[in-house]
């Protein structure tokens, strides 16, 4: 009966950490997968927020030169073919454009960056797991190896 309970346990102990290693390869691409889908709602946060600073940019700068030409023509009586407002209006419509590529630059840079870390976390979870595949192949090889040297000898 001892006999039977050990050989039992000879080849029970070496199922279970077999089958432990499985679940932890994939439980570790799992982990890894819901990562790589949050750094993709990262992802996907960012080109919304981005876009929605884009506009707010421009909604601005409408607004300012609304009521730059409310003032400088209606009340300052500014006329509106003046070289200088002229060259005025050039510089803000300058600026609007350096700031709002600005933005469509930093989104890119960002929005790429989200990609590559998701890509990285997928690749991660792979390995991974395939690390856990080949350790519970492995112990299972020694085991059975174990097994057999024991029951020989």
């Amino acid at each position: 009966m001892i006999q039977f309970l050990l050989q039992a346990a000879q080849i029970v102990g070496p199922i279970l950490t077999v089958a432990s290693s499985i679940q932890a390869g994939d439980a570790a691409r799992q982990q890894a997968e819901s990562r790589a889908r949050e750094a993709e709602e990262d992802r996907k946060r960012n080109a919304i927020k981005f876009a929605q600073m884009h506009n707010d940019r421009i909604d601005d700068y409408f607004s300012d030169r609304a009521v730059n030409q409310a003032q400088l023509f209606g009340g300052l009586g500014r006329d509106p073919t003046d070289r200088s407002l002229r060259a005025f209006q050039t510089k803000q419509e300058a600026t609007v454009s350096k700031d709002v590529t600005r933005m469509d630059r930093q989104a890119l840079f960002t929005d790429d960056k989200y990609r590559r870390q998701a890509e990285q976390f997928r690749i991660e979870g792979k390995a991974k797991q395939r690390a856990y595949y080949l350790r519970a192949v492995s112990s299972g090889i020694q085991s059975f190896y174990n097994m057999n040297k024991t029951s020989v000898g």
